[in-house]
């Protein structure tokens, strides 16, 4: 036990939390590859079902179901990169260390705010519309109350470093295919010019989400070769 409880020091796509008792190796890295492919599929399906962002939208079944899926998408995101960074933790370094949690506090965050989204927002529209309208004010760039604004500024920072940090570590590691990191690091790139061109938010993270789902592809292609 204490062999390998100290080899996952020197070897920490091996062992994570002794997993060697519960699953091996290769059917953990299958279902992190799943939870990547199935999290870009449903960032980008997302995107063409959300709602106009505003306070009547808020109670509609159309926001409910884009944002239940925001709930679901950053808990198999931080999966999946986490699988992702795991098979080329060696090849990658301390870049994608750093790009890796980046995404980590980025996804994180999305999470908690997908579900103020999905479940408080919608209750504080029909009975406390100031709030509501205050707290979504942030969208355009508003402090919003107390500092929540700040807080949605730093995901959005956090998400623009941890994706062009982790697709040039993942590029630079050639683990997986560069054409799956290359669209990842693409539609973060893309996602700077939506400050200036409002309508790429979206297709940027369509883009983001297409590299997303083929590097969970290639994860779970690559689960049965030697890791890092």
């Amino acid at each position: 036990m204490w062999h390998q409880i100290s080899s996952s020091v020197e070897h920490p796509t091996r062992v994570l939390f002794c997993y060697d008792y519960f699953m091996d190796t290769k059917t953990l890295y299958k279902l992190a590859g799943i939870s990547g492919l199935l999290a870009g599929l449903l960032f980008a399906s997302i995107q063409f079902i959300h709602p106009e962002e505003t306070l009547s939208a808020l109670t509609t079944t159309r926001w409910e179901i884009a944002h239940v899926l925001n709930v679901i998408f950053p808990v198999l995101a931080l999966l999946g990169v986490t699988g992702i960074y795991l098979k080329q933790a060696k090849q990658s370094g301390k870049l994608g260390f750093t790009g890796y949690l980046l995404l980590v506090g980025a996804f994180s965050l999305m999470l908690c705010f997908g579900f103020y989204e999905a479940f408080i927002a919608p209750v504080l529209a029909a009975e406390a519309p100031a709030v509501a309208s205050s707290i979504m004010s942030i969208l355009d760039n508003e402090p919003g109350p107390g500092f929540i604004g700040e807080v949605y500024q730093l995901n959005g920072v956090l998400y623009l470093l941890g994706g062009i940090v982790f697709a040039i570590a993942t590029i630079r590691a050639k683990v997986f295919p560069f054409y799956a990191s290359g669209l990842l690091g693409l539609g973060v790139l893309v996602t700077l010019g939506a400050a200036a061109l409002p309508f790429l938010a979206r297709p940027s993270a369509v883009v983001f989400s297409l590299g997303l789902s083929l590097l969970g592809l290639a994860l779970i292609r690559r689960s049965d070769t030697t890791s890092a």
